[in-house]
Formats: C-alpha cells, sequence, structure tokens
C-alpha cells in the first residue's frame, strides 16, 4: 500500500510542469520576490512589498555573464539551466556552458531593510577571455514616471560652494532626473584620485513619492543605469567597468561577480535610505562598527602628542610625509611607501615625549587611552634595497607597480599582482605588529585604474580596477584577520573610494578632502543617503571657520563650524597648530556633547534631510532619532538673515501618542513639552537672533 502511495505521489510529481519546480521565492521582512529559472537563463518573476503592490508588470531575464573572445570576436555563452537549491534566504541557480559554469546567488535576510542580493561566480575549464556585460538588469512595471537621484562622491570638495582657495564648480552633490520613456539617469564610479574625478556613489534611488527602489552596486568601478519606459516604470542594469569590461581567466580559474542590491521601500527617499544604512551597517559594514561604542573614533593630526585625552581625543593620525626630511617640491616627500620615521619633525615629537622609537611612543600613548593612526602609502619607494616595495636596482620588482604617479614620488602598487600582495601582507603585518599601530589611512589610489602589465589583468585593460580591487580586498582581510583591532581609513584623496565595496573594508572614510567646513557640510548633506553618517569622517581644519585667517570662507563663528564636524565621523585639525580657542571648546563640545550624546544618535539613529541642502545663504539642519530609546538631536544652522530670525522645522520619526521634551542647547530660554503628534504636524519653531548662529535642540521622552 505504502509502495503505491509513493509511485502515485512520485508520478504525480513527475506530471507537474516543469517551471512549478523551477519557481523559487526569496524574502527579506519587507519584501517578496520570485525567481523563475528557465532552459537557457533566470527570470525575476516577481517583486513586490509584503502585502503591496506588484512592482514587476512580467518576468525579465536576468543577467548571466554575457560571452568570451575566440578566434578574435566575441561568442555568447550558451547558457543551460542545472539545478537550484537554497532555502528562502539563499537561492542559488546554476548553469553550464561548454566552455565555463556560472552559479547564481540571489539572497534575502531576514534583518529589516535588507534589499536583494544578486551575485555570481564564473568559473573556466579552459584559458577563457570574458566578455562581462551586464551583472544585473530588470525591468519594474510601476506605473507613472519616477524621480531618479544619484549621488556624486564630491571627493574633493562640494559642488555649489567656494573654498578658501577659489576653487568653485556650480551644481549640487545629488541629481535628480524624472525619468520620462526614454529618459535616462547613470551613476558611473571609479577610483581616480583627482579632485572629484571619481564618479558617483554607486547607488540608484528610483522614487515614486510614497514608495521606491533602489539599485546599488557593491563593486568600486561600476556603472548603474536607469532607463524609462514607454509605458512607466524603469528598466534597470548594473555592470563593471564602463559595462564592457574584458577580462582573462587561466584554466580552472574564475572570478566572483559582487553583488548587486535591489531594495524595495515604503515612504520617501529617506525612508529608504534609513532601512538600507540599518541594515548595511549591520551586516556589511566592519563589526567594529557596532561592537566598540566608541566608533566613529574622534581623532585629531597629531599636534599636541598623545596627552589630548582630556580634550575627548581617542585617536592621532601621523598623516603624509613621515618617512622622509627630503623634499621634492613644495609638498612631496622622496621615498613614499617607506615604513621607516625618518622625518626630523615626528622624530622631535618623539624625543618630546622621551621615546626612541615609533613603538615606545604607541605604547605610551595606548596606556594614556590614546590610539595612533599611520598615514601609509601603497607606492614605489624607489629605493635600492631589499625589505622594501621598489621597481629599482638588484632587489627591484618593476611588475608590482602601474603606471599611476600621483605625486611624481613613485608609482602607485598594481594589486592585480598575486606576488605583489603576497609581499605586501607581510611588509605591512611585520611592521604593525612591531610597532603595535593598529590602524592603517590610505591615500593615492592603493586601488590603481591603469597598468601597462598584465597579470591577473589584462596590460592596459578595462579589468585592472577590478583586480586591484580582489588584491586590495585581500589585504585588508588579511591584515584584519591577523591583526587584533585592526582598522583601516580611507582617505584617498578625500571620497575618491567612497562606493559600497570600500565601506565593507573601512571604519571611516574622507567626506571630502576640502578641509573647508562648509564644504564638508554640503557633500556630508548628500553622501549619507547613501552611506551610513557613522562612517563618513569629517576631516576639517579650523581656520575654515576661524575669523581673521586667511583660510576663513566667511559665513560661521568658530562654535557654527565645529558643529559642522560633530555631524559623522570627527576629524580635528588645525593647520596653525593648536590653538587655545580649540582646546576651550573641545572638552565639552567634543568630549562630552559629541561623545555622550551626538555619537550615540549617530551610531544607532535615523537620519532626516529636514531643511534643503546647506547653500550657506538659507537656513539648514538635520535631525537624528533613535526610535528604541526615543531619543534624538535636531542640528540647525543659520548663515544669514535671508530668511529672517525664526524657522520652522519639520520633524520626522516621532511616535504621534508620546510626549517628548525639547531642551535647546544655548537659547534654553525656548526649550518646552509637546506632543508628537503635534511636532510631527507643526514642526519646530527656532529663533536665532544673531545675524550668523547654530543651535542643537535635544529630544527626550518627557518625564
Amino acid at each position: 500500500m505504502i509502495r503505491t502511495l509513493l509511485f502515485i505521489l512520485f508520478a504525480f510529481l513527475a506530471a507537474l510542469p516543469v517551471t512549478a519546480a523551477r519557481e523559487l521565492s526569496v524574502e527579506t521582512p519587507e519584501a517578496r520576490l520570485l525567481l523563475r529559472a528557465g532552459e537557457e537563463g533566470a527570470y525575476l518573476a516577481s517583486l513586490s512589498l509584503k502585502g503591496g503592490k506588484e512592482l514587476i508588470g512580467a518576468p525579465c531575464p536576468l543577467a548571466l555573464p554575457r560571452g568570451y573572445m575566440q578566434d578574435g570576436a566575441e561568442k555568447p555563452f550558451r547558457w543551460q539551466f542545472v539545478s537550484a537549491s537554497g532555502n528562502s534566504l539563499c537561492r542559488r541557480l546554476r548553469f553550464e556552458d561548454g566552455a565555463a559554469g556560472y552559479t547564481l546567488m540571489v539572497s534575502g535576510s531576514r534583518v529589516k531593510g535588507a534589499p536583494f542580493q544578486f551575485e555570481g561566480f564564473l568559473s573556466v575549464r579552459k584559458p577563457l577571455t570574458i566578455a562581462a556585460g551586464e551583472a544585473f538588469r530588470a525591468e519594474v512595471r510601476e506605473s507613472g514616471e519616477p524621480l531618479v537621484w544619484a549621488f556624486a562622491k564630491e571627493s574633493g570638495f562640494a559642488y555649489g560652494w567656494r573654498l578658501y582657495s577659489g576653487v568653485y564648480t556650480p551644481g549640487s552633490g545629488i541629481r535628480q532626473t524624472r525619468l520620462a520613456p526614454g529618459a535616462e539617469a547613470a551613476a558611473r564610479t571609479n577610483t581616480e584620485q583627482n579632485w572629484n574625478a571619481g564618479g558617483d556613489i554607486p547607488m540608484l534611488y528610483i522614487d515614486y513619492g510614497d514608495r521606491g527602489l533602489y539599485l546599488a552596486f557593491e563593486w568600486s568601478n561600476t556603472v548603474l543605469m536607469a532607463r524609462g519606459l514607454e509605458k512607466g516604470g524603469a528598466a534597470l542594469s548594473a555592470a563593471l567597468a564602463d559595462g564592457n569590461m574584458v577580462t582573462r581567466l587561466p584554466e580552472g580559474g574564475g572570478m566572483r561577480i559582487p553583488p548587486v542590491y535591489l531594495g524595495v521601500y515604503k515612504g520617501d527617499v529617506d525612508d529608504g535610505s534609513n532601512a538600507f544604512k540599518r541594515w548595511f551597517v549591520r551586516v556589511k559594514a566592519p563589526k567594529a562598527m557596532l561592537s566598540d561604542v566608541r566608533e566613529p573614533l574622534i581623532q585629531q593630526d597629531m599636534q599636541l602628542g598623545y596627552d589630548v585625552a582630556k580634550y575627548g581625543i581617542e585617536q592621532i593620525k601621523m598623516d603624509y610625509g613621515w618617512w622622509s626630511d627630503e623634499k621634492a617640491g613644495p609638498t612631496w616627500r622622496t621615498h613614499e611607501g617607506l615604513l621607516e620615521m625618518r622625518n626630523s619633525d615626528y622624530l622631535k615629537v618623539l624625543a618630546d615625549h622621551g621615546c626612541s622609537s615609533l613603538a615606545e611612543y604607541v605604547g605610551k600613548a595606548r596606556k594614556a587611552g590614546v590610539g595612533v593612526t599611520m598615514y601609509i602609502l601603497l607606492k614605489d619607494t624607489q629605493l635600492d634595497r631589499p625589505g622594501v616595495p621598489t621597481s629599482v636596482g638588484k632587489y627591484g620588482h618593476p611588475e608590482w607597480f602601474s603606471d599611476v604617479n600621483v605625486t611624481g614620488m613613485g608609482c602607485s602598487a598594481d594589486l592585480g599582482n598575486t606576488e605583489c600582495v603576497a609581499f605586501y601582507k607581510k611588509y605591512l603585518l611585520d611592521f604593525f605588529r612591531k610597532t603595535g599601530v593598529t590602524t592603517w589611512r590610505s591615500d593615492f589610489e592603493p586601488i590603481c585604474r591603469t597598468s601597462p602589465r598584465e597579470n591577473r589583468h589584462l596590460a592596459g585593460g578595462n579589468d585592472v580596477q577590478f583586480w586591484a580591487t580582489v588584491g586590495f580586498g585581500e589585504l585588508v582581510d588579511y591584515l584584519r584577520a591577523k591583526l587584533p583591532g585592526f582598522r583601516y581609513e580611507s582617505c584617498s584623496s578625500g571620497g575618491s573610494m567612497k562606493d559600497l565595496w570600500t565601506m565593507t573594508k573601512c571604519n571611516v572614510i574622507n567626506c571630502d578632502d576640502s578641509a573647508d567646513y562648509m564644504s564638508l557640510h554640503m557633500s556630508f548633506y548628500d553622501s549619507y543617503y547613501c552611506i551610513h553618517p557613522m562612517q563618513l569622517q569629517i576631516p576639517c581644519n579650523a581656520l575654515t571657520y576661524t575669523r581673521g585667517s586667511e583660510n576663513y570662507t566667511g559665513t560661521a563663528d568658530y562654535l557654527y563650524g565645529l558643529r559642522c564636524q560633530l555631524t559623522g565621523g570627527v576629524m580635528l585639525s588645525n593647520w596653525k597648530g593648536t590653538t587655545e580657542e580649540d582646546k576651550a571648546y573641545w572638552p565639552y563640545h567634543v568630549g562630552k556633547l559629541y561623545a555622550g550624546r551626538l555619537r550615540p544618535l549617530i551610531r544607532n539613529g535615523d537620519l532626516y534631510h529636514i531643511l534643503p541642502r546647506p547653500d550657506g545663504v538659507h537656513w539648514d539642519g538635520l535631525e537624528y532619532f533613535d526610535p528604541d530609546t526615543d531619543t534624538g538631536a535636531v542640528m540647525l544652522w543659520k548663515p544669514g538673515n535671508e530668511e529672517g530670525k525664526e524657522k520652522t522645522v519639520p520633524l520626522r520619526g516621532l511616535d504621534p501618542k508620546k510626549e517628548y521634551r525639547l531642551a535647546f542647547e544655548d537659547r534654553r530660554g525656548q526649550s518646552f513639552r509637546a506632543r508628537g503628534e503635534s511636532l510631527l504636524r507643526e514642526g519646530l519653531r527656532v529663533a536665532i537672533a544673531e545675524p550668523v548662529g547654530s543651535e542643537i535642540v535635544w529630544i527626550t521622552p518627557a518625564k
């Protein structure tokens, strides 16, 4: 009887349509995605918010690797479906071609705010030159014409602000495109370190007002596209490099296609952004960003030595040039990439603290409660000696270096070369272990864009940055695994590496490289749509907000400018050396208010763009609010009298049923209590009588 029942069951299953066995669901807490495996490819069959509207009008094919080169021409892969496995949190679809195999992985998550992730692995059976093609494509058939948001990295300075140096580019770091039929919006990114040359943060929001989607790529060199469809909606795509990357894989070799994120959200772009960033910092960012409650660390240029904990400073940075006294021109120093302290100014600091070595200094700093960050370049030292990265002489390895020469002092390392990566793993780890330093700050294209040499990448190919990124990831991951407490900071001429892949490797990244408080204030406003504010470091020169300085940019008093630094990761600096004014402000505003009240909100709260982008003319502001603790802070800046002395500021995130106390930090007479419902409906009324001023309004539950 049992055998008969089993036979009937197996016969029934065998008779089911093939498509039914190949329809696979993937889920997040907010959304559901349905995949369909066809004979020659994979399809996105459905995408919807749970309990909400369907976003995919008809099944659309997902991108698989495009083809390979044979006899001077491109030959398409002929993919055949082989198998499906996994569960609703991760599905794996396996495809085969006579020359290669490909596994497409589509994953969801149990973490709130998670996007769907599409990634893959291509393996080859014989040496093949691969034409990668698109990494992702899909069509969204929502009705109406969405507004697509894209974001410039603004790695050097913010668009729309004139620096103290006179440098100015009009516009905004936020581009918005109404996606009418045939219209296109794009985000293109690379790691070129020249100011504002690295393109965009690799993320697009496709917003319909009360709902939307985002498309993002976890990689350093990409192009994302959104194109308006004839009957509404958008065709979305993501590709490596310029969209036509070609690379060569050896026999038995392979390459990972990095994750593409497709997320859906209810509400506006701030709602989508906050949900995405909460997920990202919990799942993708270095674990220390949440496990260490001091992150992001409060850092200062090394000007006062390690006796700075009394000011609230937790980390001091030894910056460019500590390896040499020899200058080449007014700015740069020889032997970039050398890990030996030879600069007399830095040696004097060590001597003034009674230290004969960097290791001794780091040890004393640690006892004082302060860490040390070292600025280290992956560059050709051009020294003819063993044990150092060099292209010259008996011990030279010219094949380890690219043709990227930022300062004229030697080319950047080419981490597409596996021997070069192996050398740097030992070279850097030995230095960190010997000195006790645990934080590395990079610059000058540690991920090079071009190289005339062939290794994992082609000579002069458009795959150079892909394999240099792979090598850089291998290096950082190795150091993090081998060195307890290892931290990586990305300077890289400001945010030239301001992409989501780098954010999985670094604790913090420069928001921009201007050192100008208003430029940083503006680029921060733009970038925190995509990047968690605790990972955006604001490296600012206090002279840009110190009246009377040649670097002063014209609108701020000292506290106004300092508060622009306290919105993300703090990096304090003063090109004239630490002043008495600095010392007077830091203990309270940095050591107490930032460390004790703002930083927990930056780490754990949502961040809302409650006023328009800063422009140095109109009021601007932001709101942090943590729904778990019902606490928040409204930070406001009034640069002039253009809008008068009073402003009504919209608030977000509060519980309408609860009563809150709103305590003004400076103008305490304006403090009051109100229910969340009225605050959300009527906003917050603030008066700043002075021509220029700033304010913090603390939001706490009323008692």
